[in-house]
């Protein structure tokens, strides 16, 4: 239950106060879709009526260009008695169908022992899904809340382990005439690439983990663990610097198109024009064979990558009659070819050492 508190706001502003235009929350660089400018009047709509809210989930992600597609919009929202807050969790008769602002809400589904409604939402010729998430608070609070909110969800709800992302409005100080401003909050611990064991063992994820969704891959392992998520670090700026000089400018004829190779590392050897077409094909050439698992959303992933046993999978096979062909097919569609979480191939073959059966 989150107690509706404001301390991330007033240490913020302390800081402002002594060292000037100075702010102490990380962001991240949203990319520009029309979702972007009609949540953002949105949200200024909630905040306007004094609700404490943010966007979160996979939207969050998408603005944060981690994944390439979003199919709904989760506006998570602190509970209390508000007239809007009434209508968006249907506890007024008659209710089902509002307007706010110019925003049409329809609803689809209402789960009331969860407070979640799910919303077909309608700006103009905007149209997208809105998943309403109430979470319930000690206290009435407002927005002065939204950043403790914010970081309240991702300790509670999303149990991202390494890389948070949520859009909220950070309330002006009370001495400035400025307006509201749109935050795009993130957060990183380390580095991460999901629950993957070594060589991608389906059967060793499963050993370990209770699941594996796009909410939920942190480790769940008893006892003091090696497994790549608890031993992962992030590189050091140094680290990083040398890795790329020496892996991706000196040495780059030695590149072979591997496992663990990036789709934006393949894009730059094969931009590069240095790379022998050999080796920008995949071992199965001239067939490209894709083995991926999948959520609800239809985004393909690694079956060990979060989301990727979300309840289905599939296999697909092209055959090509031209390596140029082949190679610009790759490079043309990454959803088909590569991970939509890690952006690696999902066109090598699942194995591991441990059950070689597999």
């Amino acid at each position: 239950m989150f107690n509706g508190s404001d301390a991330l706001l007033r240490a913020d502003r302390r800081v402002r106060y002594i060292a000037g235009n100075v702010t102490r929350f990380p962001e991240f660089h949203p990319r520009s879709v029309p979702a972007k400018e009609i949540m953002e009047v949105l949200l200024h709509h909630l905040f306007a009526q004094n609700i404490c809210c943010h966007l979160g989930g996979v939207f969050g992600n998408y603005m944060a260009q981690v994944f390439n597609s979003n199919y709904a919009i989760r506006l998570y929202v602190a509970v209390c008695d508000a007239p809007v807050q009434n209508l968006l969790f249907q506890t007024v008769e008659d209710a089902e169908s509002f307007t706010l602002e110019g925003f049409e809400f329809d609803v689809l589904d209402h789960r009331v022992s969860e407070d979640i409604v799910i919303y077909d939402l309608t700006y103009g010729e905007f149209k997208t899904l809105l998943h309403v998430w109430g979470i319930d608070s000690v206290r009435p609070c407002g927005p002065e809340s939204n950043v403790d909110f914010v970081h309240f969800v991702w300790d509670n709800t999303e149990d991202f382990s390494c890389l948070n992302y949520s859009i909220t409005v950070l309330p002006p100080l009370p001495t400035c005439s400025r307006p509201p401003q749109t935050l795009y909050l993130c957060h990183h611990r380390a580095e991460s690439e999901g629950w993957k064991h070594p060589r991608g063992c389906s059967g060793c994820a499963s050993m370990r983990s209770s699941e594996l969704s796009i909410f939920n891959f942190y480790c769940k392992s008893p006892d003091p663990c090696l497994c790549f998520i608890c031993r992962r670090q992030p590189p050091s700026l140094a680290a990083s610097a040398s890795n790329i000089l020496f892996k991706f400018v000196f040495n780059l004829d030695l590149f072979q198109l591997r496992r663990d190779t990036t789709y934006g590392l393949y894009v730059y050897a094969v931009t590069s024009n240095r790379i022998p077409p050999i080796h920008l094909l995949p071992p199965s050439y001239p067939f490209i064979r894709v083995v991926y698992g999948s959520d609800r959303a239809r985004l393909r992933r690694h079956y060990h990558c979060p989301g990727g046993n979300g309840g289905w999978h599939g296999t697909d096979s092209i055959a090509y009659e031209s390596p140029a062909v082949a190679i610009a097919d790759l490079v043309r569609f990454k959803d088909t070819f590569w991970c939509e979480f890690c952006s690696k191939p999902l066109f090598f073959p699942p194995h591991c050492m441990i059950h070689a059966l597999e």
